[in-house]
């Protein structure tokens, strides 16, 4: 079995449970890689870069927040290798296991008694060009860090919902509606729905709000002018810059992301367990 492990070094308690993740795997007889970041704390292993996961093909174990899970996602789900998410992050909602977990489920993980779970993502392509990344929780268009608002059309399957002036546009992923939209004042959305949500993010106009879409359409969306420098943001990452000359288009892309799952999952109890957490 190969495990790649990441994690946030910059506390100790993370760094400490990855030194026990890796020794247990150790005990297993596993293939073991880190990625580059905490290389030098573990020396003598083979280490990775986070876009490109190719010699951890059987899973990735990560240890701290979403964040971690979020930096290594698109490649992993473009290589079909799934995800054991440990949770050493302020809420967790990608997860699996909380802190103090790991050596419990040892066992079963070794045996493979596990289920996947999969978890729709998007894709973005500018003028057609072939998509570099791809987002698990959402897309955002952006003013940046400029004081202006854009303005924008933004269309579904080519029919027009609406012109918005806001500080950003974004479009969210059932799972991406526990994270950036819900606090846009977007809907929350159970994980298996078939759905994407359109968030405008501070639009000037009292009838701008959420919509809801089926994940087969297509978002596309043209700036109207080139005031605001504008921005594309994927699950908290800038990506690139767009003007006026732009079309973007955003779908439902063909991979999906995927969980190593160990208990049972219901999402209405970690809602409720982990947005109490939050407030």
């Amino acid at each position: 079995m190969k495990v790649g492990v990441l994690a946030n070094v910059y506390r100790e308690p993370r760094l400490q449970a990855a030194r026990e993740v890796i020794k247990a795997f150790v005990r297993l007889g596993a293939d073991i890689s880190v990625d580059l970041p905490i290389a030098k704390e573990f020396p003598g292993f083979p280490f990775f870069e986070r876009t490109d996961v190719s010699t951890a093909p059987d899973m990735l174990v990560t240890v701290g927040g979403d964040g971690t899970i979020l930096s290594v996602i698109s490649e992993a789900a473009r290589r079909k290798i799934p995800i054991l998410g440990i949770n050493f992050g302020t809420v967790g909602f990608l997860a699996e296991l909380e802190q103090g977990e790991f050596s419990g489920f040892l066992d079963r993980i070794a045996a493979g008694d596990y289920k996947i779970e999969e978890r729709t993502m998007l894709e973005l392509t500018v003028n057609g060009e072939r998509p570099e990344k791809l987002a698990l929780n959402e897309f955002l268009i952006s003013r940046g860090t400029t004081a202006r608002m854009i303005h924008l059309d933004v269309f579904a399957d080519g029919n027009l919902l609406d012109s918005y002036r806001a500080d950003g546009f974004m479009v969210s992923t059932p799972t991406g509606s526990t994270a950036y939209a819900l606090a846009a004042g977007g809907p929350l959305m159970e994980p298996s729905i078939r759905a994407f949500s359109l968030v405008p993010v501070s639009a000037h106009s009292l009838h701008s709000r959420p919509i809801i879409v089926g994940d087969g359409e297509t978002v596309t969306a043209k700036l109207k002018d080139d005031k605001a420098p504008t921005v594309i943001v994927a699950d908290g990452e800038i990506i690139r810059e767009v003007t006026s000359k732009d079309e973007i288009r955003i779908r439902r892309a063909k991979e999906r992301a995927l969980f190593i799952r160990l208990k049972p999952q219901n999402f209405y109890e970690r809602l409720k367990t982990k947005l109490e957490r939050w407030s």
